[in-house]
């Protein structure tokens, strides 16, 4: 789970990945014969750099004003369940709380806890003020989906309560390949929750370590 504040993303650890990378580029005797330390520190920062933006260039950018509260751009849903939801979606907004539907074709390797965080935070779902937004994201690539929750709706959508509407209603429906359903299923029990009519036993397939970012 997240909150609609800025978080950066988080990067590979950087002397994990430096030996690997100094073998790649043929680079490891050139930059040991290197008198300056700072040098050598500065020239890996750059390696290491230009492997983040290679690695970040080539992601789905998600446009900056949605065009609507179900936006498919991985095109997963059907047109019947794009139009069910946006007029649910719409219809709800305006007596509570705002419930946005996101799917991308890939991160191009970003984390998703980053990239559903920018969207909402690009989109400003559910307003600074109230900040009472829901996000549902999926990307197809990675398989992975995220519920991001404004402050204003944690109390009633808590990180417990979001992780068993992914395990329990939509987690099965991903896995045989059923986006519709499964977005479905997902907003309608987020819209129970804000109303306290959600309960479901926690999942026996949960794992506390994947709070908030499950791969199906």
């Amino acid at each position: 789970m997240g909150r609609f504040e800025a978080m950066p993303p988080r990067n590979p650890d950087f002397c994990a990945q430096k030996s690997s990378i100094l073998d790649l580029f043929g680079l490891r005797r050139f930059l040991g014969g290197m008198a300056s330390r700072a040098t050598l520190v500065a020239t890996l920062s750059l390696i290491v750099g230009l492997f983040g933006l290679v690695n970040t260039t080539f992601a789905f950018e998600v446009p900056q004003a949605p065009t609507g509260y179900v936006n498919d751009y991985a095109n997963v849903l059907s047109t019947d369940t794009k139009t069910s939801l946006e007029q649910e979606l719409k219809a709800f907004a305006t007596t509570s709380s705002e419930v946005a539907v996101v799917t991308v074709p890939d991160m191009g390797g970003d984390y998703v806890e980053h990239y559903a965080l920018s969207v909402a935070e690009k989109w400003g779902v559910g307003g600074k003020e109230k900040d009472n937004g829901v996000l549902l994201f999926l990307s197809i690539e990675e398989r992975a989906v995220r519920i991001e929750v404004g402050y204003g709706l944690e109390g009633a959508l808590p990180d417990s309560v979001a992780n068993r509407i992914i395990q329990n209603e939509m987690i099965p429906l991903l896995k045989a390949g059923d986006y519709n359903g499964a977005v479905t299923a997902g907003v309608h029990s987020i819209i129970q929750a804000t109303q306290g009519e959600y309960t479901a036993p926690l999942s026996s397939s949960f794992d506390g370590n994947t709070l908030g970012n499950i791969i199906f």
